[in-house]
């Protein structure tokens, strides 16, 4: 069984890795080109990251995973990630304004 001062040290050693910069730099170029902002666009979609999910059920535990994996992510290349919000963002509004003219075009007829 793992004491807790091994747990500390485990969990120090993965934080350093996650810190190191050529681990980074990996999250950067992959989630970069136009294939990798799809999948952390969608990523960020699914994961509930704005709010917690924890409900004490095993559904709640999963998102909370999830949100708690996209929060990592967001941490290591967190200029890129609030770029694909911003993007996001533009869309979600985008669609919102075709629904109001559409609303209105339906209306005026």
């Amino acid at each position: 069984m793992e004491t807790n001062r091994e747990r500390i040290q485990r969990e120090r050693e993965k934080q350093e890795t996650l810190d190191s910069l050529p681990l980074r730099q990996d999250y950067r170029e992959t989630f970069s080109t136009p294939e990798g902002r799809r999948v952390l666009a969608h990523m960020l979609l699914i994961s509930h990251q704005d709010n917690t999910t924890f409900t004490g059920n095993s559904l709640g535990m999963f998102q909370e995973g999830a949100r708690a994996f996209v929060l990592m992510i967001k941490g290591l290349i967190p200029v890129l990630m609030a770029e694909v919000e911003l993007e996001l963002a533009r869309e979600k509004e985008l669609e919102f304004d075709k629904r109001i003219h559409e609303s209105l075009s339906g209306e005026r007829q």
